[in-house]
């Protein structure tokens, strides 16, 4: 095999592998659009009454729910703030506006890396043909 034909290989090998990650993030971004969608969703279905909380592995503490106007939301660095429902679902609107911006982003990357694994795919079999 050629050292030009060895060099496309390696290419491709590693534009498929910069698709896969690529791919791999955009699962990220969806999952995370769809955990906000729903947690947009379980803010309209609070209301004061007795409630079990998770805290992990499966594991729930018995709690009630004073007051279900108000929610503390997350805002980075472990830090919280008290909004009302109405608040935070705007938050959390603007959360998905954002990660669909970037799926957007991620997308245009993908196409790119597409049309080079296209392209280098043919340059490929050029060569291959060549012998």
């Amino acid at each position: 095999m050629n050292n030009k034909l060895q060099e496309k290989i390696l290419h491709f090998q590693i534009l498929e592998n910069k698709i896969k990650q690529i791919r791999q993030k955009e699962q990220n971004v969806l999952m995370q659009i769809n955990e906000l969608e729903r947690t947009k969703e379980s803010l309209d279905q609070i209301k004061e009454s007795d409630s079990m909380i998770p805290i992990g592995a499966g594991v729930f503490v018995p709690a009630k729910i004073t007051d279900s106007k108000h929610v503390l939301i997350g805002i980075g660095s472990g830090t919280a703030i008290k909004k009302t429902a109405d608040e935070c679902k705007e938050i959390l609107n603007n959360r998905i506006k954002e990660a669909e911006i970037v799926l957007g982003n991620i997308d245009k990357d993908a196409q790119k890396i597409i049309n080079e694994l296209t392209k280098v795919q043919a340059e490929i079999e050029k060569l291959q043909s060549k012998k």
